[in-house]
């Protein structure tokens, strides 16, 4: 399984993912790197047209959360048009 297939995996539920939360279920057989989260993201983004959402953790602020927004919750969330 691809690092893409694998983080889509954990993050199609639209629930809200911290960082290392992703570091540990995606990545722990390449190694983690903070780097290839952003970058696998990106390649999510693009590949499936969702907006992601990100975030600074309140209680620790070197962590971010994500969370792919459902189209109907980005036209919320944007205030997009349809």
């Amino acid at each position: 399984m691809t690092q893409c297939e694998r983080l889509w995996a954990l993050m199609s539920d639209y629930k809200a993912h911290r960082v290392d939360e992703i570091l540990e279920v995606v990545y722990t057989q390449d190694g983690p790197s903070i780097a290839r989260v952003s970058a696998r993201l990106w390649d999510l983004r693009q590949m499936k047209g969702l907006k992601l959402k990100r975030w600074r953790d309140p209680h620790k602020k070197t962590l971010y959360w994500y969370q792919f927004l459902r189209p109907s919750e980005a036209q919320k969330e944007f205030n997009l048009s349809a």
